[in-house]
């Protein structure tokens, strides 16, 4: 029921657990344990946390996890070194704006309290990786929350927001794709109105994009950009410029294809009608629906444009009439068949005709179709390990739920090391080494995001 304030003179103590007690307090006097590095007070009755604790500089992991918190101290965004924060299953009604001075911070769990509004100064945290704001309070999305990095998850399901607020939001958020600004990955309620169609969709086995499809066509879009840092990029009016110059390049392509071939000319004329529009939607001349590739529907065209441009001067002259015919079809058919549905639907058919042989001699010959990717940055590299170490761990808890967080689980390390060497084969093995050292310094807290961010039906 209490616990001793002396302990805060225990100047070597780097990890506490008093997860499942019924404490009340906590000593103030613990702010002067200054090697604190983890800390959880899970599963106790605290109504308060000492601003103190924020002079703990080397403070990594807090887990405060169902309490009684009504509030918390803005002091704690001094903890410079604060990376993973636990508030889910309190009381808080504010969140407060001097944790915008958190920079470190890149898990934060608020799921389960009263908020109904968030600090500007949540931007300010460039390195978040995943929010949880589910089960609150809010009728308005925060706004702040859209100026977060590209990386950011954030889980707004089950609050109060009305469908007026959810489609203002997706609007919004189309609107700076289509501009050319990224957005964090931002999950909304469901409207009412789309609940019947999904359940008929899902009834009927439609072939519906799912997060591993979106996320997997994502990464592949992205390595396709980097290939091309010349093209879109740069002022938005010559971004804007350098789209409309490849529209005409694919005018041009699907006017040879027509005089020299007979397609379908329903499907020819879709074509040119979905084209004209994604290229449209890229330039901002008209409003976009989100899609989940942080990229908008032109530069999709257009960068599959491109692609298929590459493989077509890669092609040996004996080859390039077979690449050409190839390669325009199958982007008609993609255009085509894609040509009532959303941006994402649309963009994922598009993105299937990135990296196919487009000749006899390209599938003899990979060096043709390969998209070869840039080196591997270190903060990309801990983002592909963090992701797969927690699909692995996942993984073992669907096999054994009762896994407990006091350890890493045999065989975790082994098949994380096997996935990386033959899935990420260009993350280095020093980093992933460094990586899951990391991992497992702060087990219980990596194993605990993992339970709570963990689908409902896994």
């Amino acid at each position: 029921t209490s616990f001793p304030a002396e302990m805060g003179q225990a100047k070597a103590l780097q990890s506490l657990d008093l997860i499942d007690n019924q404490l009340t307090s906590f000593p103030a006097e613990m702010g002067q344990a200054k090697a604190l590095q983890w800390l959880s007070l899970r599963d106790n009755q605290l109504t308060n946390f000492p601003a103190e604790m924020g002079q703990v500089k080397a403070l990594q992991t807090l887990d405060l996890h169902n309490n009684q918190l009504t509030s918390f101290p803005a002091e704690m965004g001094q903890a410079k070194a604060l990376q993973w924060l636990q508030l889910s299953d309190n009381q808080l009604t504010r969140f407060p704006a001097g944790m915008g001075q958190a920079e470190a911070l890149q898990f934060l769990n608020l799921a389960g309290n009263q908020l109904n509004d968030l600090p500007i100064e949540i931007s300010q945290l460039r390195r978040l990786r995943y929010v949880d704001l589910s089960n609150n309070q809010f009728t308005q999305v925060p706004r702040a929350l859209l100026d977060l990095p590209p990386t950011t998850e954030i889980n707004l399901t089950n609050n109060l927001l009305p469908d007026a607020e959810i489609v203002a939001v997706r609007d919004l958020m189309a609107q700076r794709r289509a501009a050319g600004h990224p957005v964090p990955r931002l999950i909304l309620p469901g409207l009412a109105e789309e609940a019947g169609g999904l359940r008929e969709v899902v009834e009927n086995s439609m072939n519906v994009h799912t997060r591993v499809l979106t996320d997997t066509f994502k990464n592949r879009l992205d390595e396709v950009a980097r290939q091309f840092p010349e093209q879109l990029s740069g002022s938005l009016d010559a971004q804007r410029a350098q789209m409309r110059e490849i529209a005409r390049r694919w005018t041009d392509a699907l006017d040879s294809h027509a005089k020299q071939h007979t397609p379908d000319q329903s499907a020819l004329s879709n074509a040119r009608e979905t084209a004209a529009l994604m290229f449209q939607k890229g330039q901002g001349e008209v409003a976009a629906y989100v899609n989940d590739f942080q990229h908008s529907a032109g530069h999709v065209l257009a960068y599959a444009f491109l692609a298929l441009e590459a493989q077509w001067a890669r092609t040996p002259q004996a080859h390039q009439h077979e690449a050409r015919r190839n390669g325009v079809d199958r982007l008609i058919q993609a255009l085509d068949s894609g040509f009532s549905w959303c941006d994402t639907r649309l963009c994922e058919e598009v993105m299937q005709t990135l990296g196919l042989p487009l000749s006899e001699y390209a599938q003899a010959n990979d060096e043709i179709v390969a998209i070869m990717p840039p080196p591997i940055t270190d903060g990309e590299s801990r983002d592909v390990i963090l992701e797969q170490a927690k699909e692995v761990l996942a993984e073992l808890l669907k096999i054994n739920p009762d896994l407990t967080n006091a350890m890493p689980p045999a065989g975790w390390r082994a098949t994380l090391v096997e996935r990386m060497q033959s899935d990420h084969p260009r993350v280095p093995p020093e980093q992933v080494e460094k990586n899951v050292q990391e991992f497992e310094l702060f087990w219980p807290a990596f194993h605990d995001m993992v339970v709570e961010t963990r689908p409902e039906n896994e």
